[in-house]
């Protein structure tokens, strides 16, 4: 591949070795571990979407495997049909040779808790979307896991904690009062990211995952703002504009990432897309003004271009321009979300310009001569 080193890194399921802007969460989470605790510790992870929280809790794990030789296992929830599923995972992480097809959900936890009383060895669960799980399948999970230590014959427990991922917490409002209680309050709370960590964090995946001069700061600080506006700093969405972007710039022949790429990615995957019928649905005046919109930005090669930039794009192609109507209209195409404006300097679009132009000058020929 001409522009990617490692396509794989930007892999949602790619768990990168540092995590910027998420060193002191990680810090925060393994002190809830303490070495000399001899009870299992439930917390709770809890943030929006694409902000790291599974990042976060994965590295944590891994973290005390190298230290502390706990060994973390992970199970995503949203695969999991039942109890059966998770515990009978719980065991296969370790040996897989170990059979628990004939056992119930209860007998197979006890044999996972009895093999690690065995052989002595330490683990931390980690569970991916628990509110998903206990609103659609089962809430007696929650009274399962957080009360490992009262199995009989355990002589000694060791599960040294267990790691609940949720969006939010609205999922234990499902639980009954025994489970609520069992649960407690250990709550690592991630904020979602603001631009300039969003930033650092698509500058690091790229130096991962793209050969170097690839990819400009200029797009990724697009791509950065695009995505706090639109995907609610969802690093997810970031990462898979870069991933798109880069497999278009690689079919065209392309030796970088431009503007154009990420605004035909980002054409298919934003809602709702511009179609060529909300085109011929605009007025004139709109039409024009969607023009000088995209013609400023095709001679600026940026991501947003000012008011004053498309004013003297306005000013070439309509034969009565003034201010005020372009500012009306500017309004009017955002209301409709055929074009993005966030303040007086960035007016943008999320639709190739290469594309857009010449359906547009066709558009208005075509409208000038039926008339």
């Amino acid at each position: 591949m001409r522009l990617f080193r490692d396509i794989g890194k930007l892999s949602p399921k790619y768990i990168p070795s540092r995590l910027p802007h998420r060193e002191e969460d990680i810090s925060k989470l393994l002190s809830f571990f303490p070495e000399d605790m001899f009870l299992p510790i439930t917390v709770q992870v809890v943030g929006p979407a694409g902000c790291g929280k599974t990042s976060v809790s994965i590295l944590s794990g891994k973290k005390l495997f190298s230290e502390r030789d706990v060994y973390p296992i992970y199970v995503n929830l949203k695969i999991a049909q039942n109890k059966h599923f998770i515990y009978s995972m719980f065991i296969q992480s370790l040996r897989r040779d170990i059979s628990t097809r004939s056992l119930s959900a209860d007998e197979i936890l006890y044999k996972f808790l009895k093999y690690l009383d065995k052989t002595n060895r330490r683990v931390l669960i980690i569970l991916d979307e628990i509110g998903y799980y206990v609103g659609t399948k089962d809430t007696s999970i929650i009274y399962d896991i957080t009360r490992l230590n009262e199995f009989p014959n355990i002589d000694k427990m060791n599960v040294i904690g267990v790691i609940l991922i949720s969006r939010n917490t609205n999922w234990q409002k499902l639980l009954d009062e025994s489970e609520r209680s069992s649960l407690g309050q250990l709550i690592l709370q991630l904020k979602k990211y603001s631009k300039e960590e969003l930033l650092d964090i698509l500058e690091y995946r790229c130096s991962e995952a793209l050969k170097p001069g690839k990819i400009s700061i200029d797009v990724l600080e697009y791509i950065a703002d695009t995505t706090v506006n639109e995907a609610d700093s969802d690093v997810r969405y970031a990462l898979d504009i870069i991933y798109y972007s880069g497999l278009l710039a690689e079919r065209r022949g392309s030796q970088t990432i431009t503007f154009e790429h990420v605004r035909e990615v980002l054409s298919t995957i934003t809602s709702p897309t511009i179609t060529n019928e909300d085109l011929m649905n605009l007025n004139d005046t709109e039409r024009n003004v969607l023009l000088a919109v995209a013609l400023a930005l095709k001679s600026k090669k940026e991501a947003y271009v000012s008011f004053t930039e498309v004013y003297s794009e306005f000013k070439e192609i309509y034969s009565k321009p003034n201010l005020k109507k372009l500012e009306n209209n500017l309004q009017s195409l955002e209301d409709k979300g055929v074009i993005v404006v966030r303040g007086f300097k960035r007016i943008g679009l999320n639709v190739p310009t290469e594309r857009l132009i010449p359906f547009l000058e066709r558009l208005i020929e075509r409208i000038k001569e039926t008339y």
